[in-house]
């Protein structure tokens, strides 16, 4: 046999053997190897998992943290959607059912105030800000409320004009009972309705008055008389003037509707007759103005003023007017006593 042929049968074994004991590590080492590689993606696995569900647990605070801080915020927020169907006293505030069950969520809460012993009244827990808590109100505040409720929920008087007068800003200061404002108003949309003499001249006479537009006189009366409850207005001065009490003379008349107050300045007190000092009258916005725009404090028939610097022709004339009535208004028309003063110039 050939030498190098045995040689290679001999040594056949052994190099099998070699291959065997280094390739047995090889294998077990690549099976450790997948076996780590499974390990590492199982604890991959179970960190996301555990990352995604504190996540989880997380965006769920944070949900009720900021439906917790929307709750607090709402609670001094008179008009909140939140709050709707809450209702509070003073010592405790609950939910009552929601207005619509779908547009809700369906919420407990109850917010308590504990009760101290010996407490003083003046120390009482105050009510939730918007909660339907009512309020005490002072007799003034109910009084000025009620006023204002009843101008807002009048029906708009009929507005008629014969020159195209615009009645809104009278309108509007009648409505909201800025009396002083209307008066100055009225004045002024009497100059209007006059015509381009008495615009361009700045004031009406006394000979102008019973040429006013017929319309015009009984529109301007009729928001007055709306919205003071019949208390002011040209016809209501004018049935003052003709009353048995009054029987058109001017020293009484304003005596009654509270025109004049103290002495005349002749003497120290007022004589059986004497007008007394006519009160002082000054622009709107101006102090010192004397006379009353209150429709609680003034009397039957104060507004609207009407100049009588110059006399009592012009007051005459207006009242006599066919729009407040066909009687004819007694009495003379009478020059006011001396040093008085009511408003400059004519209306």
């Amino acid at each position: 046999p050939d030498p190098a042929f045995e040689r290679e049968a001999q040594s056949a074994p052994r190099n099998f053997q070699r291959s065997t004991f280094v390739g047995a590590p090889l294998a077990a080492r690549h099976r450790v190897d997948s076996q780590r590689q499974r390990l590492i993606a199982a604890a991959a696995f179970a960190f996301l998992a555990s990352l995604r569900q504190t996540m989880f647990r997380m965006s769920i605070l944070q949900a009720v943290l900021a439906v917790s801080l929307l709750l607090e915020a709402s609670a001094f927020a008179p008009t909140s959607s939140f709050l709707r169907g809450f209702t509070a006293s003073p010592s405790c505030l609950t939910i009552s059912a929601p207005p619509a069950a779908s547009s809700y969520p369906s919420l407990s809460m109850a917010m308590t105030t504990p009760k101290a012993s010996g407490t003083s009244k003046k120390f009482a827990p105050l009510p939730v800000p918007g909660s339907n808590t009512p309020v005490k109100k002072t007799a003034e505040e109910k009084e000025k409320e009620d006023k204002e409720e009843w101008r807002m929920d009048l029906q708009e008087p009929e507005i008629e004009s014969e020159c195209g007068a615009d009645y809104v800003p009278l309108l509007t200061a009648l409505k909201l009972g800025n009396y002083e404002e209307a008066d100055q108003l009225t004045r002024d949309l009497l100059i209007f309705i006059g015509g381009e003499k008495t615009r361009s001249r700045g004031f009406v006479y006394f000979a102008e008055a019973p040429l006013l537009p017929m319309k015009d006189m009984q529109t301007i009366d009729r928001l007055w008389r709306a919205y003071s409850k019949g208390k002011f207005g040209f016809s209501v001065q004018k049935d003052i003037w003709n009353s048995k009490k009054v029987q058109g003379d001017f020293n009484k008349f304003v005596t009654e509707i509270a025109w004049n107050v103290g002495p005349c300045g002749g003497c120290e007190k007022q004589c059986s007759g004497c007008p007394g000092t006519l009160k002082r009258w000054t622009a709107v916005g101006s102090r010192g103005n004397e006379y009353e725009y209150d429709l609680v404090k003034a009397k039957k028939g104060h507004l609207p003023l009407t100049s009588a610097l110059r006399g009592t022709y012009l007051l005459k004339r207006l009242l006599s007017h066919k729009a407040f009535g066909d009687a004819p208004v007694q009495g003379q028309a009478l020059v006011t006593a001396k040093g008085t003063e009511l408003f400059p110039g004519s209306l």
